[in-house]
């Protein structure tokens, strides 16, 4: 599936929700829908986590406390984190079909490809 295909679909209608900043500034503790796995760790530092309902949670201080720097809808589900090359790599899962999103610090997210 091509990402024109994707935005038709998803009916995000913008690159621009998943490009903005999207940082909520409250903690919080590790939900329920984290999906099973390790963290990941950050060019940064920082640990990154994926949830079930399509955020990213991320966490400045060890894990002690979470953010949300990301989120793609509850229709999606981040099925995958890793680090690559320096940057951040997502997969996103949402009915009837996935993407790849790679960002350099967990906020901005550009597709791959």
């Amino acid at each position: 599936m091509n990402r024109l295909n994707f935005l038709k679909l998803a009916a995000v209608g913008s690159l621009s929700v998943i490009t903005a900043q999207l940082i909520r500034k409250f903690s919080l503790r590790i939900p329920g829908d984290v999906l099973p796995g390790d963290f990941v760790s950050g060019p940064d530092g920082n640990l990154f986590q994926g949830t079930a309902d399509g955020r990213i949670l991320a966490s400045t201080d060890g894990g002690l406390a979470w953010n949300c720097s990301a989120n793609f809808g509850g229709q999606c589900q981040v099925r995958d984190l890793s680090v690559t090359g320096g940057r951040l790599l997502a997969k996103i899962g949402f009915p009837g079909g996935a993407f790849e999103l790679a960002s350099a610090d967990g906020i901005v997210w550009h597709t791959i490809g």
